[in-house]
């Protein structure tokens, strides 16, 4: 998710990474030498919030 807002070259944004703190499997291996040993994921990023402050001179 992301909200932003500017104006006469300032602004801010909002941003949400993973607001539902999903675990489901991503599409990359861990380590691909124990493949057949065990089930390989990659968890995701954790759930985060933040904002971002800009200005242009």
């Amino acid at each position: 998710m992301l909200g932003e807002i500017s104006r006469d070259g300032r602004g801010a944004q909002v941003f949400v990474t993973n607001p539902l703190d999903s675990f489901r499997d991503t599409f990359s291996f861990g380590n691909p030498f124990t493949a057949p040993q065990a089930r390989q994921i990659t968890p995701q990023r954790p759930a985060t919030v933040g904002m971002t402050l800009f200005a242009a001179f």
